[in-house]
């Protein structure tokens, strides 16, 4: 089980969030604008950039329902395919 605090450390948040965005920009924008300067970008290029922009629509939910959903001081919890978050509990001194 992986417990990843989400307002604790604002580095690691933004990090998380990257990597979760990063197949979708780099993969479905960013080859996409170099490959058409250069010339490169064929029809068999084509039809797997947009298939990857398709399957990256989940990750791209799944960083927008994060960001929306958890609050700033909440704990995010993977237990396989199912996450789920709650408040971190307060440390009594």
């Amino acid at each position: 089980m992986i417990a990843i605090p989400i307002g604790l450390n604002l580095f690691i948040s933004m990090l998380l969030i990257w990597i979760t965005l990063a197949p979708f920009l780099i993969l479905s924008i960013l080859a996409p604008l170099l490959l058409g300067a250069f010339g490169m970008l064929s029809a068999a290029l084509k039809v797997l950039i947009l298939l990857n922009a398709m399957a990256s629509s989940v990750d791209l939910l799944t960083a927008l329902l994060v960001l929306r959903q958890v609050p700033s001081g909440g704990v995010l919890r993977s237990n396989g395919p199912s996450t789920y978050w709650k408040a971190r509990q307060a440390v009594e001194l």
